[in-house]
């Protein structure tokens, strides 16, 4: 059995003041990863908040063009408000990951795609006995049939010919359970596999 290992994530601001690298330190060898993306198109679904936010940012500081992809309209706005710096590579969109046709169309105006980060998700937490059909639903729709159509809509869009890159983000909750995350837990093992 592996030991797990502890990174830390930041970047690095170079001499005009932009952020141009993420960087990652392993914690207890303390060495260094340099990663940059200039000339590399990101989209992040679920990108207008939280995790999916930062993910954001951290691509955008490292060069890259960057898409979010997020149901809210709201975040979306405030999304591109505080990625203010970053307008000329950040392009926000509406996008229900459950939706085909709008997935379809977002797309459709992408140029091509180096990276895909699956990060939408939603929890309905609730112990089984109290959660209803709909709550099943919902949270299977978005979490595991979501990541499906997001990279199924994307898949022609990577052209690059070092290959894909798609990352898809999910709960730690699949390893150890929770009882009110049930469906959590079996949408992680399901997209793990």
């Amino acid at each position: 059995m592996s030991t797990p290992v502890s990174l830390h994530l930041l970047t690095e601001t170079c001499c005009h003041g932009k952020q141009k690298a993420i960087h990652v330190y392993d914690r207890g060898a303390m060495t260094k990863i340099q990663f940059q993306f200039e000339n590399k198109n990101v989209v992040v679904t679920g990108g207008a908040s939280g995790i999916g936010f930062e993910i954001a940012r951290h691509f955008l500081q490292s060069g890259a063009q960057v898409a979010i992809w997020d149901y809210s309209q709201e975040a979306l706005d405030k999304a591109q408000t505080e990625l203010g710096q970053w307008k000329a590579q950040l392009k926000t969109q509406t996008v229900n990951v459950t939706n085909r046709d709008q997935l379809a169309q977002a797309a459709a105006t992408l140029p091509k795609v180096d990276i895909l980060i699956n990060n939408a998700g939603i929890t309905k937490d609730k112990s089984f006995a109290k959660m209803t059909g709909e709550d099943w639903d919902a949270v299977i729709q978005v979490n595991l049939t979501g990541l499906f159509n997001v990279t199924k809509a994307l898949l022609e869009k990577f052209t690059a010919p070092e290959g894909k890159r798609i990352i898809n983000i999910s709960s730690v909750v699949a390893l150890y359970g929770n009882l009110a995350r049930q469906t959590t837990s079996l949408q992680n093992l399901a997209s793990s596999v």
